[in-house]
């Protein structure tokens, strides 16, 4: 018979949530993220390597399958990498699609819903629009803080089957507007409206309704720490009926 080793980060006083980063899950408004990194070395590393290398499977939780999976598979020099590429995954979640490099992350049949790929057909596609402000950029920590999360969350939509495409902008003074004027081009340096915000990047997702969609930019705006705009796209569907009443 088959053994289930659980393997936990728990401090004396009986603290679970988040030991790893300082943003990895402040669910409950918990500000402790991060309190096991200080006590981390290549001793314990070693040990827990050697200690899932031994392992036929792998056993996540949606949370942290996700953050490994934005997480592990490009960094080096280390005992987990190659364990968590190579190693067989288990999942628990009714949402998860796309795999983790490697071995894939299996659910039980009965999480598969009948009909999935024809939901995922009928998903709309949504703009998930960052509004920041102008002025001079965030303090580098800053940057590489919310880099880490918006990591993380692009991986939890591709998981997900949601992520469409993401991208982020130049500051508006690299825009170039284009405009016909008497049948002329006419190109004009700057953005083409000034203002104390602008659009700074975007994520292109596919959600089912708006409240999906919805859901998505709350944890945008979460990531990022700025406002997000959400717009859904026009479809064929909507084109044809607004045709056939014109």
């Amino acid at each position: 018979m088959s053994r289930v080793v659980v393997v936990n980060s728990l401090s004396l006083d009986g603290m679970m949530q988040a030991p790893g980063r300082a943003d990895e899950d402040s669910r409950g408004g918990f500000y402790r993220g991060g309190r096991a990194q200080p006590c981390n070395d290549p001793v314990m590393g070693a040990a827990m390597g050697e200690g899932m290398a031994q392992t036929e499977a792998l056993l996540l939780g949606r949370r942290t399958y996700q953050d490994f999976a934005g997480v592990w598979p490009g960094r080096k020099d280390n005992p987990f990498t190659e364990v968590l590429n190579n190693t067989q995954k288990y999942v628990a979640s009714r949402t998860l699609r796309e795999p983790q490099p490697g071995r894939p992350a299996i659910r039980p049949p009965h999480r598969r819903p009948p009909g999935r790929q024809q939901e995922k057909d009928q998903m709309k596609q949504y703009l998930l629009s960052v509004y920041q402000p102008d002025g001079p950029a965030p303090p580098a920590e800053t940057l590489a803080l919310i880099s880490r999360r918006l990591d993380t969350l692009n991986a939890e939509l591709k998981a997900a089957g949601a992520w469409v495409f993401a991208g982020g902008l130049h500051p508006p003074s690299t825009a170039t507007v284009v405009r016909l004027r008497a049948g002329q081009v006419l190109l004009t340096d700057g953005p083409f409206a000034e203002g104390k915000e602008h659009l700074g990047g975007f994520t292109v997702i596919a959600a089912p309704d708006l409240d999906a969609a919805l859901a998505w930019g709350t944890k945008l705006a979460r990531a990022t720490t700025l406002p997000i705009e959400v717009r859904p796209f026009q479809d064929e569907a909507e084109e044809q009926r607004r045709e056939s009443r014109g």
